[in-house]
């Protein structure tokens, strides 16, 4: 609490100097970027995740310069863990250093981001890559802030003085002219107390053993260690894999396909690939034809019906493994659309009309290819391999070609064959709003219909018709469809890992290992990391100093004989001082808060970050009970 000063002028005086207020003075920004834990925190997340990324630096990328620079990122650090008596590095040197630190782990994250390829196939090892970058850029960043917050409030009087983490706020008058301080922590206990911090060892009761102390301290190390580490790969690391790598489950429903809201067309099309050959004579949309079989009749006899025309016709670029000779850099592509036998009223509230007039949208479809001028005149047959000698079919039911390719299985049609190719409708659901699906919120569909080869049948009619032509070069595919079973096969794209899972998964495993914690050191895992009592009104944020002051002075209105009572079980120790020291924490209101206690000498304090109240006064001594005049 403050000290009450006396209003009783002085003898000799004709009047009362004004009372000051006990505490430090104003500024414009949070106390908390001057807080020991924040830099400590900052400082060994850097060192965890340097250590992560130089790893990832040296396994998949070998860049010496980077592997060069992420170690002395490492090495700097750590020096200055071990403290001012060890290693003379000054905070200009220090700045300089976090500030080169920054540049080159942002153009790592810039370039690890920019192999797209590698997220796709190896997502776990590039995210895990990644994100241990982007915490190094991130704490860092903090890290400058806080030290260039600090240089500033203290007038820059640091800034030639050796890097001391530990070191308390200190203004601009404390600073100057002092003597290098080389810290209270001397030897080992400098550096443990900065890598490894002293709550977790610190014993709970009087009497404990120092043995159940420190098997506490680094059990709790090794679990909340175990703990961060699967917390990255549940919550981070197989969510975001996925987005790479989408898991599809194949659902059944015997629910009309009506259910499935879609904007599929009435329209079916096919498309054709063919890897380009060169010097080959003609192009792909000239040596091939899709004719309709429209066999079912009509109620008028007619057995006529729209033709399948030639809707685009271009190439596409296509990556080959290596210089295959004969063979060109691009890829054919043609796409054919095939109406239904009759015209079939559109009805924007229905998508699945067509599925009502199933007996003139069934495809019954004749594909003929003439494989002899799309090869190389000096080639045969399959020189290069069934693949760059294959003509691939794709049977579709949606309008987006690359959609199309993506998701429907191909027919390979080699040269010299007659078959006939059955195909059942499939219903396919990609998710549209992957990111959210990937914290977990909700799935968002687009549904479409794909087909699917089912199986496929030599042409009956290729030894008796004239119009199913044989020969080595010629090839012909008839293609049919399945009818309708009772159930729907949907091929749908799902997450088995989320953001939101991923911390219930860590919620879980934490409340299970704290309860083995309280059945063998009578606190939870939360409770010995902070050294938090079982039973307490108060959290973190309380402890903050803006809170704690409020909290103090409002305890000492409403309660007033609360630190009366407290002292006085103090001076006779009992049980109900043995429930406070390891039960209940009552520290926040029954303690003074250090921004109230009192300081060394009766000082102005003034800086760049002071507020409007430059005028405060810091009090010494709990006895000052008038200040003197001037």
């Amino acid at each position: 609490m403050p000290t009450q000063l006396s209003n009783a002028p002085q003898t000799g005086s004709k009047e009362a100097h004004p009372r000051a207020p006990a505490r430090p003075p104003p500024t414009y920004i949070p106390s908390i970027l001057f807080s020991q834990s924040l830099r400590l925190f900052c400082v060994r997340c850097i060192l965890v995740a340097g250590c992560f990324t130089l790893a990832y630096e040296i396994y998949w990328w070998g860049s010496i310069p980077g592997t060069i620079i992420l170690s002395v990122t490492i090495l700097h650090h750590l020096l200055s863990a071990l403290g001012p008596q060890f290693v003379p590095l000054f905070g200009i040197m220090d700045i300089l250093l976090i500030v080169s630190e920054i540049l080159y782990c942002s153009y790592a994250l810039r370039t690890y981001t920019a192999s797209g390829q590698d997220y796709r196939w190896n997502p776990k090892r590039d995210v895990f890559g990644v994100a241990s970058t982007l915490v190094l850029v991130i704490m860092l960043g903090a890290l400058l802030s806080v030290k260039i917050v600090q240089l500033i409030d203290a007038r820059g009087a640091t800034i030639l003085r050796r890097v001391d983490i530990l070191r308390s706020r200190l203004n601009f008058h404390e600073l100057k002219g002092a003597g290098e301080d080389l810290g209270r922590l001397k030897g080992w206990r400098y550096p443990a107390r900065v890598l490894f911090g002293t709550k977790l060892w610190e014993r709970k009761f009087p009497g404990e053993p120092l043995w159940i102390a420190v098997s506490r301290g680094l059990l709790s190390l090794i679990v909340m260690s175990a703990i961060v580490a699967f917390g990255i790969f549940a919550i981070v690391l197989e969510p975001v894999s996925e987005m790479g790598v989408v898991p599809t489950r194949e659902l059944r429903s015997s629910t009309s396909a009506e259910a499935f809201w879609t904007s599929t067309p009435i329209t079916r099309k096919v498309i054709l690939t063919w890897p380009s050959h060169m010097n080959a004579t003609k192009y792909l949309a000239d040596a091939v034809s899709l004719t309709p079989l429209w066999t079912r009749l009509d109620v008028s006899g007619s057995t006529s019906g729209p033709t399948c025309s030639l809707e685009e016709s271009f190439d596409v670029e296509r990556n080959l493994p290596d210089n295959t000779l004969g063979m060109d850099l691009t890829e054919q592509m043609v796409v054919f659309t095939c109406p239904p036998h009759k015209d079939i009223p559109r009805d924007l509230s229905d998508p699945w009309l067509f599925f009502n007039y199933r007996q003139f949208t069934q495809p019954d479809l004749k594909l003929t290819v003439n494989f002899t001028e799309l090869l190389n005149p000096n080639e045969q047959p399959g020189e290069h391999g069934t693949e760059s000698d294959s003509l691939l079919v794709y049977v579709t039911l949606t309008n987006n070609t690359d959609d199309a390719v993506a998701s429907t299985t191909p027919i390979h049609l080699l040269p010299g064959t007659n078959i006939v190719g059955i195909t059942d409708t499939i219903v396919r659901q990609r998710l549209t709003a992957a990111h959210l699906s990937t914290l977990g919120f909700l799935d968002v569909y687009d549904t479409f219909l794909i087909t699917k080869l089912a199986y496929t049948l030599p042409e009956p009619l290729a030894a008796v018709s004239s119009d199913y032509p044989t020969g080595p070069m010629i090839s012909t595919i008839r293609i049919i469809s399945t009818p309708l079973e009772a159930e729907w096969l949907i091929l749908q794209d799902y997450r088995t890992k989320s953001i939101l899972g991923g911390f219930a998964e860590v919620g879980g495993l934490g409340s299970f290992l704290s309860v083995i914690f309280v059945v063998l050191f009578g606190n939870t895992l939360l409770g010995i990391a902070h050294r938090i009592k079982p039973l307490t009104p108060f959290g973190v944020l309380h402890q903050l100093d803006t809170p704690r002051e409020r909290l103090f002075r409002s305890s000492t209105e409403q309660y007033r004989d609360l630190r009366a009572d407290i002292q006085s079980l103090k001076e006779s120790p009992g049980l109900m001082k043995f429930v406070l020291d390891t039960l209940i924490d009552l520290d926040v209101i029954a303690e003074e808060p250090p921004m109230q206690r009192k300081y060394d000498d009766i000082e102005r304090v003034e800086g760049p970050l002071t507020g409007p109240e430059t005028e405060s006064l810091i009090v010494k001594g709990e006895e000052a009970d008038i200040i003197k005049r001037n």
